[in-house]
């Protein structure tokens, strides 16, 4: 889902979504996960934020939206 790189580089599957407040709600995420597309808990609004979360140009937030392109 993520991974941080010599401690300078947040790498994310897509984005940051508007659920998570920090790094240590993605260490929290107990594994292994099973993916629940309904987000009925806040770990699962985590997951899915930071799974399906597509980054939006001049936005002041980064929420997630449909991607036309994506099956």
């Amino acid at each position: 889902m993520a991974a941080v790189v010599t401690d300078t580089i947040f790498c994310v599957h897509s984005g940051i979504g508007s659920t998570l407040k920090n790094i240590d709600e993605i260490r929290q995420i107990k594994r292994p996960l099973e993916i629940n597309y309904d987000g009925s808990t806040k770990e699962q609004k985590v997951v899915l934020d930071l799974l399906w979360s597509d980054p939006v140009l001049n936005d002041s937030e980064n929420t997630n939206r449909i991607n036309e392109n994506r099956d």
